[in-house]
């Protein structure tokens, strides 16, 4: 998935604002070393989102400072990774009935990998600490499931009910 340069501008204005309002609310992101971190997390985060929802043909909400609601559509968690071997995350306090869905890369390049329910991620094989940040499960892509039946799904069924 290629952004466009439109999309890459969109992205990055809800980036800038998701940066803002938490820097103005003195709010800590709990994956950045630094504060100056920040405004490239949200800014590829956003784009990241951008790009899995047209990948799957949903409508991307776009939000700021929406607290504990979801990335896109009544269920989905999107979780960018920049590197394209990179495991999908999922941390501490998220929601297991909630759906996770992992796209790799960074502006303007992305690649939708796959996803998988909450709870079923959320499994002692999965949990470690890679990277001395703190412990979190770390699903591998190849227990991942395939985008496609998902997007199938969401853009058949707007009732609401998850898989």
């Amino acid at each position: 998935m290629r952004l466009t340069a439109d999309q890459v501008f969109l992205a990055a204005a809800v980036g800038v604002k998701r940066q803002y309002y938490a820097m103005e609310r003195n709010l800590r992101d709990k994956k950045s070393v630094n504060a100056r971190e920040g405004w490239t997390l949200h800014i590829e985060g956003a784009a990241g989102e951008l790009a899995a929802c047209l990948a799957m043909g949903i409508e991307w909400p776009a939000t700021v400072n929406a607290g504990k609601a979801p990335d896109a559509w009544e269920h989905l968690e999107i979780r960018r990774r920049i590197e394209q071997w990179y495991d999908l995350a999922i941390r501490d306090g998220d929601r297991p009935e909630r759906l996770y869905v992992l796209v790799a890369g960074q502006i303007p390049l992305f690649r939708v990998v796959g996803w998988i329910k909450g709870r079923n991620g959320m499994i002692p094989q999965y949990r470690k600490d890679p990277n001395g940040r703190g412990e979190a499960w770390f699903v591998p892509q190849a227990d991942l499931l395939d985008i496609q039946p998902l997007a199938d799904f969401i853009k058949h069924n707007r009732t609401g009910r998850i898989l």
